[in-house]
């Protein structure tokens, strides 16, 4: 396969789940991949040789400091989403942080390192397109 032979893909939320499974489709088709998640534990056995960084994409300077090389492509695969609640417990600004600010700190970031022709991808929750009661997403 290895149709991304040489390129170089950010991968964020590539600890678990779909950002995993991103992740190690792009490292198939042999890609060199920097792995991003808050939890770096989480990436160290993802993709074996992939760098793998610390980093909350709720923090503007962390997020800048993390692009710190050419890319060809961005996946922007972090997020935060379930129920959320009244009072103490309401998450409302944790979700915009990270899914909305969050996403638009990489996608800057990354902008400033990519060729013409580069890529973003971002995914999102199905709450991007329906409501949920209880949901904030």
């Amino acid at each position: 396969m290895n149709r991304l032979e040489g390129k170089h893909v950010v991968v964020t939320g590539a600890g678990t789940g779909i950002g995993r499974a991103i992740a190690e489709r792009l490292a198939a088709e042999g890609a060199r991949l920097t792995l991003l998640a808050r939890d770096e534990s989480r990436l160290r056995d993802v993709v074996p040789g992939a760098r793998t960084l610390s980093v909350d994409i709720r923090d503007r300077d962390a997020v800048l400091a993390a692009f710190d090389e050419p890319l060809d492509a961005l996946v922007a695969n972090a997020g935060v989403g379930g129920p959320n609640e009244h009072g103490d417990a309401d998450r409302f600004d944790d979700i915009v942080q990270t899914n909305l600010y969050g996403t638009y700190w990489c996608a800057r970031a990354a902008e400033q390192r990519l060729p013409d022709g580069g890529r973003i991808v971002v995914t999102s929750s199905i709450l991007a397109r329906i409501g949920v009661a209880g949901y904030t997403g």
